[in-house]
Protein backbone atom coordinates (compact mmCIF):
# COMPACT_ATOMS: atom_id res chain seq x y z
CA UNK A 1 0.00 0.00 0.00
CA UNK A 2 1.51 3.32 -0.88
CA UNK A 3 2.59 5.76 1.86
CA UNK A 4 1.45 9.39 1.48
CA UNK A 5 0.11 12.27 3.76
CA UNK A 6 -3.34 10.58 3.25
CA UNK A 7 -2.84 7.22 4.49
CA UNK A 8 -4.50 6.59 8.02
CA UNK A 9 -2.54 5.11 10.26
CA UNK A 10 -4.36 2.73 12.64
CA UNK A 11 -2.39 1.61 15.97
CA UNK A 12 -2.84 -1.73 17.38
CA UNK A 13 -2.76 -1.94 20.72
CA UNK A 14 -1.71 -4.70 23.15
CA UNK A 15 -5.12 -5.11 24.28
CA UNK A 16 -6.20 -5.63 21.09
CA UNK A 17 -7.94 -2.54 20.47
CA UNK A 18 -7.62 -0.32 17.32
CA UNK A 19 -6.83 3.33 17.30
CA UNK A 20 -7.33 5.61 14.35
CA UNK A 21 -5.12 8.25 14.58
CA UNK A 22 -6.59 10.37 11.94
CA UNK A 23 -9.58 10.74 13.83
CA UNK A 24 -8.57 10.03 17.31
CA UNK A 25 -10.87 7.72 18.25
CA UNK A 26 -11.56 3.66 19.02
CA UNK A 27 -12.37 1.64 15.76
CA UNK A 28 -13.41 -1.80 15.21
CA UNK A 29 -12.43 -4.49 12.22
CA UNK A 30 -16.32 -3.27 10.70
CA UNK A 31 -14.73 0.68 10.31
CA UNK A 32 -11.81 -1.20 8.61
CA UNK A 33 -14.35 -2.44 6.51
CA UNK A 34 -15.80 0.42 5.34
CA UNK A 35 -12.44 2.49 4.66
CA UNK A 36 -11.86 -0.69 2.60
CA UNK A 37 -15.11 0.75 0.76
CA UNK A 38 -14.12 3.97 0.54
CA UNK A 39 -10.92 2.92 -0.97
CA UNK A 40 -9.24 5.08 1.84
CA UNK A 41 -5.60 4.12 2.44
CA UNK A 42 -4.64 3.31 6.06
CA UNK A 43 -1.82 0.82 7.73
CA UNK A 44 -2.16 -0.98 10.91
CA UNK A 45 0.93 -0.67 12.99
CA UNK A 46 2.00 -2.22 16.24
CA UNK A 47 1.37 0.70 19.03
CA UNK A 48 4.78 -0.37 20.59
CA UNK A 49 6.83 -1.67 18.05
CA UNK A 50 5.51 0.15 14.73
CA UNK A 51 6.00 -3.32 13.21
CA UNK A 52 3.23 -3.09 10.32
CA UNK A 53 0.33 -5.64 11.07
CA UNK A 54 -1.94 -4.60 8.15
CA UNK A 55 -1.57 -7.74 5.96
CA UNK A 56 -2.45 -10.04 9.34
CA UNK A 57 -5.79 -7.61 9.89
CA UNK A 58 -6.70 -7.84 6.27
CA UNK A 59 -6.41 -11.10 6.37
CA UNK A 60 -8.39 -11.30 9.49
CA UNK A 61 -11.23 -10.05 8.59
CA UNK A 62 -11.36 -12.28 5.33
CA UNK A 63 -11.20 -15.56 6.89
CA UNK A 64 -14.01 -15.18 9.06
CA UNK A 65 -14.64 -11.31 10.42
CA UNK A 66 -17.26 -10.77 7.87
CA UNK A 67 -20.13 -12.57 6.55
CA UNK A 68 -19.08 -15.19 3.42
CA UNK A 69 -20.45 -12.18 0.46
CA UNK A 70 -17.99 -9.58 1.68
CA UNK A 71 -14.87 -12.16 1.75
CA UNK A 72 -14.27 -11.79 -1.67
CA UNK A 73 -13.82 -7.75 -1.95
CA UNK A 74 -11.33 -8.72 1.00
CA UNK A 75 -9.16 -11.40 -0.19
CA UNK A 76 -8.84 -9.46 -3.53
CA UNK A 77 -7.29 -6.41 -1.43
CA UNK A 78 -5.42 -8.94 0.25
CA UNK A 79 -3.66 -9.74 -2.97
CA UNK A 80 -3.22 -6.52 -4.34
CA UNK A 81 -1.62 -4.87 -1.13
CA UNK A 82 1.00 -8.25 -1.46
CA UNK A 83 1.51 -7.31 -5.07
CA UNK A 84 2.12 -3.22 -4.02
CA UNK A 85 4.06 -4.49 -1.09
CA UNK A 86 6.51 -6.67 -3.17
CA UNK A 87 6.67 -3.68 -5.88
CA UNK A 88 7.44 -1.54 -3.24
CA UNK A 89 10.20 -3.64 -1.85
CA UNK A 90 11.97 -4.55 -5.11
CA UNK A 91 11.45 -0.29 -5.76
CA UNK A 92 13.51 0.36 -2.39
CA UNK A 93 16.00 -2.49 -3.03
CA UNK A 94 16.83 -0.79 -6.62
CA UNK A 95 16.98 2.57 -5.11
CA UNK A 96 19.32 1.71 -2.12
CA UNK A 97 21.84 -0.69 -4.20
Amino acid sequence: MGKNDDTIIIKKYTNRRLYNTATSSYVTLDNLVELVREEKEFVVRDAKTGADLTHSILTQISTGELPVPNRQIFVSCRITLEQDHLKWNYLRRRVSA
